[in-house]
């Protein structure tokens, strides 16, 4: 019998919705899937129609999460990025201990680091010490920067002006970059065996690091039409971010941080074979990402042509 795999941050519609991505492929692949939600809505119900439990509940409520914990062998732990982190992640240890969880997935980030200029960067690393001092088998999964992060972040400035404004200074600093389709593929692929990769810090990523110059001449390669980086103060950038993302003050200061990392040549992460190892394909690249949102980055697609 497969093992009872709980994922939280299934539902869809997420930035990124890489746990809910999880969810669809552990259940297509016959594993019975338990999902945390907050709210039990139509994307509740679009996962009940799928075969997958539901458990309305939340990180942050450690009775509720012992309920969901109940039974459960494996755990895909995500949590987006706001405050409280850190919490989340000593609930999560203390009821997988008590429940005799074999392995828990944690979503981290390429960031995460004792001295990071990100305070949600730190919680992560911090994090990851508690879930190993849990005696539970952790696999530890920091992902690079999401490609999707680029439309939220620069898609109307592309499609409006052709730039890509960031406070990145000269913009030399390479961040490595992936799609959150192809997270989620490799994290469903540790879930599905996990036995071998426990203990595992694994820095997951796409086939490039790029410098957002780089990323500009990508998105003139696939467009068509010249795009440039250009630099802008970082107050505004803090200005306009409410609303390109949320009204979210953990997220501000998160990017904030490290865009003055960026502005100092300070890079992160470079660009592994972490990806391959686990499935067995390449991962996409940002061409390809970019060649299926034409129509978000104001490109012209297929359909337009015929």
């Amino acid at each position: 019998m497969k093992p009872l795999i709980l994922v939280t941050g299934a539902a869809p519609g997420r930035q990124g919705a890489t746990g809910n991505r999880v969810a669809r492929q552990l259940i297509a692949a016959g594993f019975p899937v338990r999902a945390l939600v907050r709210a039990d809505d139509d994307r509740a119900e679009s996962l009940r129609r799928l075969g997958i439990e539901v458990v309305v509940g939340d990180l942050l409520d450690i009775r509720g999460l012992r309920a969901a914990v109940a039974g459960v062998q494996r755990v895909y732990f995500s949590y987006p990025i706001q405050d409280r982190l850190l919490e989340a992640a000593v609930n999560l240890a203390a009821v997988s201990r008590d429940a005799g969880v074999e392995a828990i997935l944690d979503l981290s980030m390429i960031p995460a680091a004792e001295g990071s200029p990100s305070p949600q960067a730190r919680q992560h690393w911090l994090a990851e010490r508690v879930l190993d001092w849990s005696g539970v088998g952790v696999v530890h999964l920091r992902a690079a920067f999401f490609y999707e992060n680029l439309v939220r972040q620069c898609a109307e400035s592309i499609r409006e002006k052709g730039r890509i404004h960031f406070p990145f200074g000269q913009g030399a600093g390479k961040i490595a970059w992936i799609g959150a389709n192809d997270v989620a593929d490799a994290s469903a692929a540790i879930l599905a065996e996990a036995a071998p990769h426990l203990g595992e810090t694994l820095l997951l990523t796409g086939p490039d690091a790029l410098s957002v110059k780089e990323v500009a001449a990508v998105f003139s390669q696939v467009l068509g039409k010249p795009v440039e980086y250009a630099d802008i103060p970082l107050e505004r950038w803090q200005q306009e971010l409410p609303k390109l993302e949320s009204p979210n003050p953990h997220l501000i200061q998160h990017l904030s941080a490290l865009s003055i990392g960026l502005k100092n040549n300070l890079g992160f992460g470079k660009a592994t074979e972490v990806f391959r190892r686990l499935t067995g394909r390449s991962p996409r690249s940002l061409e390809t990402f970019v060649q299926a949102h034409l129509e978000s980055f104001g490109g012209i697609s297929e359909r337009d042509l015929t």
